[in-house]
């Protein structure tokens, strides 16, 4: 009897193992990853780099997918070098004690539209759950492009203080070039 389980056990971590092989493995060979925030007076736009994911992805089989990134929060750029400053301060983002913005996919399925994938968001050692539709579009010469915006409320994650200065919601958008 005892074998007999062993048997189940190993059959099914060997399935579990062949289902994530299957998905293609996309390599991010360049990322774009932006925010907007509107402001009393306009709208303030800004970027981070630092992109770092694993994207394993068959757009036949989008409920087998891992999708996984991260951003440097130390890369945080508006283009005023002062605001970018405090932004990075532990006011807003502390960068210096928390380094990263790390997403992580709990399931991806498709929709009329393309694609939607439901992500852990961790910024500020604060995680929480967000939806994110995006479209995954092949590109010459083999690439792929995936695609993708939400908005999150700031303060959910402890960025910045209530002000009547600065919106409280952020629309992110994610582009992200990738080959096999």
């Amino acid at each position: 009897m005892m074998m007999h389980k062993l048997g189940l056990v190993a059959w099914l971590w060997l399935a579990a193992l062949q289902a994530l092989q299957a998905q293609t493995p996309w390599h991010p060979t360049q990322a774009s990853v932006t925010f907007t925030i509107d402001k009393l007076g306009g709208t303030a736009e800004g970027s981070f780099a630092g992109f770092e994911g694993t994207l394993l992805f068959d757009p036949a089989q989008p409920e087998r997918s891992r999708l996984e990134a991260s951003v440097q929060t130390a890369t945080l750029k508006t283009g005023i070098a002062m605001r970018d400053r405090h932004l990075r301060s532990d006011d807003y983002f502390h960068a210096e004690r928390y380094p990263r913005i790390h997403m992580v996919s709990q399931s991806v399925r498709a929709t009329p539209a393309g694609y939607e994938g439901r992500f852990l968001l961790t910024l500020k050692n604060v995680t929480r759950p967000v939806t994110m539709p995006f479209t995954f579009t092949p590109q010459p010469g083999g690439k792929v492009r995936f695609a993708g915006s939400l908005t999150i409320n700031r303060r959910d994650f402890g960025v910045g203080p209530k002000t009547f200065m600065l919106e409280d919601e952020v629309r992110l958008k994610l582009v992200v070039d990738a080959q096999p």
